[in-house]
């Protein structure tokens, strides 16, 4: 009965408007406490930090997927457009909706809130994660908060390479597998092999993550000082790439910007050239620049250190192995 009180206090903080932050922060710490004491997770132990790694990017180690829940603009931005999304497909028809959750960490945080409104005749979820002892921990949360009849199952894999046996089944996917400007991690190769799989009406969560090129010269406004626009990346995105010659494709790599003029980015020294995200969960959900850990700037150059008679910047995105930027100056 405790553990349903601390979900209704936090679902009940996450979804008030307008947010009051000195509660919901007081809530997420207890939600926080409820999930570690759930899980038996122990936070500090080495072989809980080990990240995995593979030819697509990193999954994070149990311990750093845990702490994820405490970001508060992050958790709250991603259960708000959730929630909003479960309630659009339960207007749209009568079945339960079927979530498709994908690297859940090791309490499922995304989910959880949602059991307060939802019954499982309501929502339905798979859960796919690949870290082993991710799975553990997993697997006790659902045990012991009584999940079960939420869960259809529990998959152990690589969303990379994974191929799902009923895709057309699910209403919503769901995977919040990213760092800032979409580095190290796994988001964009998970979302390029699940997204064809799936339904072209299925939502997606997250909708939108836009990436800016900046300086880290800030505006009054609090705004990063805009340089260029380089990708909204959602599932329109995924789609138009899909569509590109095989030869494209295979390069694993996105064209951000193309021979662009330096003389165009009015640069002043000391600038450094930045990549900046926002992320649109869903609908009017949005986390800011800066306003959580996925949204802070990721660095590429600074000014110094662009040759001096360079004249364009071409700018790529690429997947493979350490997924980050490729700079050349010419």
């Amino acid at each position: 009965m405790e553990h349903l009180n601390m979900l209704e206090e936090v679902t009940r903080e996450i979804l008030r408007d307008p947010v009051d932050y000195r509660r919901l922060h007081r809530a997420i710490q207890g939600f926080d406490g409820l999930m570690a004491a759930t899980s038996s997770l122990d936070l500090d132990a080495e072989e809980n930090r080990d990240n995995l790694h593979f030819t697509s990017g990193k999954a994070l180690g149990t311990t750093w997927a845990a702490m994820c829940l405490r970001e508060i603009q992050r958790t709250r931005q991603f259960v708000r457009g959730l929630h909003r999304a479960v309630r659009e497909c339960r207007q749209r028809h009568s079945r339960p909706v079927h979530l498709l959750y994908v690297g859940t960490g090791p309490y499922a945080t995304l989910l959880l809130p949602l059991t307060t409104q939802f019954r499982p005749e309501e929502l339905r979820v798979t859960l796919m994660e690949v870290n082993p002892r991710t799975i553990d921990s997993l697997n006790r949360v659902v045990e012991r908060l009584d999940l079960a009849p939420y869960v259809v199952e529990i998959i152990q894999d690589n969303a990379v390479t994974h191929t799902l046996r009923a895709p057309r089944q699910y209403d919503i996917f769901l995977s919040e597998t990213m760092q800032q400007a979409l580095v190290k991690e796994q988001q964009v190769p998970i979302m390029l092999n699940l997204l064809p799989q799936l339904r072209p009406d299925t939502i997606i969560i997250p909708e939108t993550m836009r990436l800016t090129l900046v300086s880290d010269r800030w505006e009054k406004s609090g705004q990063p000082h805009t340089l260029a626009p380089l990708l909204d990346f959602n599932a329109d995105y995924v789609s138009a790439f899909r569509r590109l010659p095989a030869a494209s494709r295979e390069r694993e790599e996105f064209l951000l910007l193309d021979h662009h003029p330096l003389s165009a980015l009015n640069l002043e020294a000391p600038d450094a050239l930045q990549v900046a995200t926002e992320i649109q969960t869903y609908g009017p959900n949005w986390i800011r620049h800066q306003e959580c850990s996925l949204t802070l700037p990721w660095p590429l150059v600074p000014v110094q250190r662009i040759p001096p008679n360079a004249t364009h910047l071409t700018l790529k995105y690429h997947w493979r192995d350490v997924p980050g930027y490729r700079v050349l100056f010419t």
